[in-house]
């Protein structure tokens, strides 16, 4: 997913996620004590789920749909677009990283319009 040479905050091969910046990073956009209690549930993730060689995957078999969150403080769109160019579809919300959150209703109105579209004509 991320270039061999990156560098990452790491304790015993963990990435350590900034306590600082982890609200305005993952939840700019959630209401402030939801935000609070999702920064709480945060925990180390491994570097190797970024650095591990990917040796099957499923869209190039199976319909994908990628969704670009667009006010992402962590995945700027540029490189969003980059991942969602191998996607047979690509939809956009006006959101930051965490859309199920922040934007709930809106997100579950586009999974039911993906499978509606991806659904055979009856």
């Amino acid at each position: 997913m991320v270039p061999a040479d990156t560098e990452f905050p790491t304790r015993d091969g963990d990435v350590l996620l900034p306590d600082d910046d982890s609200r305005h990073l993952f939840y700019a956009d959630v209401p402030a004590d939801e935000a609070d209690r999702a920064v709480a549930r945060l925990r180390p993730q491994s570097v190797r789920s970024c650095l591990e060689v990917v040796t099957r995957v499923a869209w190039k078999t199976i319909p994908s749909t990628y969704v670009v969150c667009e006010q992402d403080n962590v995945l700027p769109p540029a490189f969003q677009e980059q991942m969602a160019s191998r996607a047979t579809t690509v939809r956009r919300l006006l959101t930051g990283h965490s859309p199920f959150l922040s934007s709930p209703a809106e997100v579950a109105k586009l999974i039911t319009t993906v499978i509606a579209d991806a659904a055979p004509a009856r």
